[in-house]
């Protein structure tokens, strides 16, 4: 992106002079924009450390890099506006001042610089505001200048063997969303993980975007032609890759490990039948037995212990049917310990208990 002096802000605020400057005076919706601050102190001993954080309403902001340098300290910044209309830049900046004496004693070091942190005092640094004109454009695929790719294993291949394609997006701008971008009717078409690097520069988002598939078919198809639109700020385009028809051979049918198309069952559709009667048979009486066995056994006691949702509910329980056993467990109860754990001992320990009542 060719540099040019957008825009210019020189505050003196209490402690630092503050200089922005804007790549562009108007861009369009998610054209780079390239911001850089400076900011200059009176006292550049003093700073400990400078942080700036550039925010705005539908604003992407990524921080590219930062050098101090003589007092000076530059931000720079890669910006996107997401919609249009007068937009509004603000920069927060905090500056972190303490003691010369302290910041030279933890520069030359006293052995305790991780332990013992700069005391100091952090304070915003005053500015104005940044006013830029975003202009509005048509809803595209692509936001700057792309390439598109694809490239086929093969035109020619055997029925039930993978073709591999692999479609490739490359360029520089804002960063698409595309996650599956190839359909094709009528085939088996499986998708790997779609593999996205960005990397963000001055001149904006470059980007490398591959995708790869694999086809498996029985019968000829065509590789659709893929179609993007794009705004490379200037102009309109369409990123078109050509169609390509693929030819599928029959297998041969010495290579085929079943040699029959469709054979019948190897059982007939009775014996299977009969097979899944005796096997649905077999559970109805597993879970008969079960619920008559459930009720030969059942044990009110138990049933009436686990029942008890509170402390005082089983305490009360206990007193009027056990008078004289459990007196532990009682205790406990009393002190509110855990109620699950109480009942699973007290379930084992009732055949122990010889009281009169019981």
């Amino acid at each position: 992106m060719k540099r040019l002096l957008g825009s210019l802000l020189l505050c003196v605020a209490a402690m630092a002079q503050v200089e922005v400057q804007l790549s562009k005076q108007s861009v369009y919706v998610k054209e780079p924009l390239l911001l850089h601050l400076r900011a200059t102190f009176e006292d550049a001993r003093r700073i400990v450390w400078l942080r700036a954080k550039v925010v705005g309403e539908g604003l992407e902001s990524h921080f590219l890099r930062k050098a101090i340098k003589d007092g000076s300290y530059d931000f720079y910044y890669l910006l996107f506006f997401l919609t249009p209309g007068n937009h509004t830049i603000t920069i927060d900046m905090r500056a972190k001042k303490a003691a010369i004496e302290d910041i030279e004693q933890d520069i030359l070091g006293t052995g305790y610089e991780q332990t013992s942190p700069i005391e100091g005092e952090v304070v915003p640094i005053a500015h104005k505001s940044l006013s830029l004109q975003v202009l509005p454009v048509q809803k595209v695929d692509l936001y700057g200048d792309f390439h598109l790719s694809m490239q086929l294993s093969s035109k020619r291949i055997e029925a039930f063997r993978p073709l591999y394609i692999t479609l490739r997006l490359q360029g520089t701008g804002y960063p698409p969303k595309i996650d599956n971008p190839l359909h094709i009717p009528g085939v088996k078409l499986l998708a790997d993980k779609p593999q996205k690097k960005v990397r963000y520069t001055e001149r904006g988002a470059t980007i490398d975007y591959t995708f790869r598939y694999a086809i498996v078919a029985d019968h000829n198809f065509t590789v659709p032609a893929m179609k993007l639109t794009e705004f490379d700020f200037h102009s309109y385009k369409t990123l078109v890759t050509k169609p390509v028809r693929i030819v599928v051979t029959p297998v041969k049918s010495a290579n085929l490990v079943d040699k029959t198309t469709s054979p019948e069952p190897i059982e007939p559709v009775w014996e299977r039948f009969k097979v899944l009667l005796a096997a649905l048979a077999i559970f109805v009486a597993g879970a008969l037995s079960g619920y008559l066995l459930a009720l030969f056994w059942r044990d009110p006691l138990r049933e009436r212990i686990q029942k008890a949702r509170t402390h005082k509910e089983l305490l009360a329980f206990l007193i009027a049917r056990f008078p004289h056993c459990f007196e532990d467990i009682k205790e406990r109860l009393e002190r509110g310990e855990n109620l699950t754990k109480i009942k699973r001992e007290l379930r084992k320990r009732l055949g122990g208990c010889n009281d009169t009542k019981a």
